[in-house]
Order: C-alpha cells, then structure tokens, then sequence
C-alpha cells in the first residue's frame, strides 16, 4: 500500500496513523483515544486535572518511563482519529499541560 503523504504526513502521528490505516482499521469512525499527559510533581497534576477535569474524562496512572516526569494521567476523548483531530487535541492539551510542569507523551486507541 502507497502512503499518500497529505493525508498521512511525514512524522510520528503520521506514521502511527497510517500503520493502523494498513491494517484496515477505520480512522473516520468515532471512538475513545486516550491521550497520555505527564507531569513532574503529584500536585500539579491534579491541578490539571481539578481544572480540566469537567472537560475532558481523566484516568491517573503509575508512570515509570520517565523519571523526571513520573506522573502521567490518561485524557479520553471521543474522536475520529484524523490526522488533524489527533494533533489539534493533543497540541492543545501541551499547552494546557505546560501551564501545570507537564508534557504529553503520545496516545493511541484500540481498533
């Protein structure tokens, strides 16, 4: 299969998307992505969330790929996984995050 590089473009994002489209899975039907935020201290993750948490539905995890951002939480969101929605949502959740010392650290779904 030819990957058409406007609709899957040449970077990360790009490259997950279009390994899932390949696989046949259907990327304009809406469903739950999960998009993973971590952050340096405890606190300040849950003043994200305090502050985001009517918006968006959180989850709190253990993380322990990162040891200078230790505390990840996981942002759902119902969405068709485009191109545009993923990297729109997610640049949009490294600006909240930066306000409270955090970063997003990918996402996904399950097919």
């Amino acid at each position: 299969m030819e990957r058409d590089f406007a609709k899957f473009p040449d970077d990360v994002n790009g490259e997950i998307l279009f390994r899932f489209y390949s696989q046949g899975v259907d990327l304009l039907s809406e469903r739950i992505v999960d998009f993973i935020v971590v952050f340096k201290s405890k606190k300040e993750m849950k003043k994200f969330a305090r502050a985001n948490g009517d918006h968006m539905a959180i989850v709190f995890n253990d993380s322990f790929v990162d040891p200078e951002f230790p505390y990840e939480l996981t942002v759902k969101r119902i969405m068709s996984p485009s191109y545009e929605n993923v990297n729109e949502y997610e640049m949009h959740l490294q600006e909240i995050g930066h306000k409270y010392n955090g970063k997003t650290e990918g996402w996904g779904f399950f097919g």
